[in-house]
Parts: C-alpha cells; sequence; structure tokens
C-alpha cells in the first residue's frame, strides 16, 4: 500500500531517489495531500535512537528538539500521541497509526478554519 504511493518509475522498488522524494515532499507539504504513511515509517526508525523496534516518548522528543527547538504545542501533540491507550514506548505499527491519525485531525482542522476565515471575508 505505501510503496505504491511513492514509487515514481512503478518498478515495485523503491529507491534511493523515491525515499529522499518522498521525505522531502511530507516534510514541505502543506496542503495535507502527500503520501504520509511511508513518511511516518521514516520518522520512526529515525526517531528509534537505541534500534529497539520502539520509540518512547523520550526519543520522540529529542528528535523533535533537535529538529525545531522547544515548542511548546509540539510537546503537547507528541505527549497526546503517546497518550493514547496509555502506549510508551510506541511500536511501529501504532506510531503510524496514531501519527496517521493525528495528522488527519490536524488537516481537517486547518481545512475547517479556512472555510470559517473564507466565510468572515464574504
Amino acid at each position: 500500500e505505501m510503496l505504491w504511493e511513492v514509487d515514481e518509475d512503478l518498478d515495485g522498488r523503491l529507491s534511493l531517489d523515491d525515499f529522499i522524494k518522498v521525505h522531502q515532499l511530507c516534510q514541505e507539504d502543506i496542503s495535507g495531500f502527500a503520501p504520509r504513511r511511508l513518511y511516518f515509517v521514516i520518522e520512526f526508525f529515525m526517531m528509534d535512537r537505541n534500534n529497539s523496534g520502539r520509540v518512547s516518548y523520550d526519543e520522540a522528543m529529542q528528535v523533535l528538539y533537535e529538529r525545531h527547538g522547544n515548542h511548546r504545542a509540539l510537546e503537547q501533540a507528541t505527549r497526546r500521541l503517546f497518550e493514547l491507550e496509555n502506549r510508551n514506548p510506541l511500536a511501529a505499527d501504532h506510531f503510524v497509526d496514531d501519527a496517521s491519525a493525528a495528522q488527519a485531525r490536524m488537516q481537517h482542522e486547518i481545512d475547517r478554519r479556512s472555510k470559517l476565515a473564507k466565510r468572515e471575508h464574504l
């Protein structure tokens, strides 16, 4: 499912170029339409610093802090992700599913606010 979304040359394989393109596309995407499941798999492995096959809240926060600095909203969103069903650390499947769901909720909220702003300008 994830592979066909990002396999540009449709050879059934993920090349290094495909891998890099999908990661950059998702990092830069503001529309919410980029294929995110593979991106979240990549993020999972980048955050799994001790190669345990699980990502702890502390591992996730360390990576996010290194990338973005200290952002309270980011910390709160990450805490919510790990508090779902009281899971810490998260296995890859839960991380990808929960991060995908959080992304969808965030995109829904962005769309809702955009529609409200358009109505106010009419």
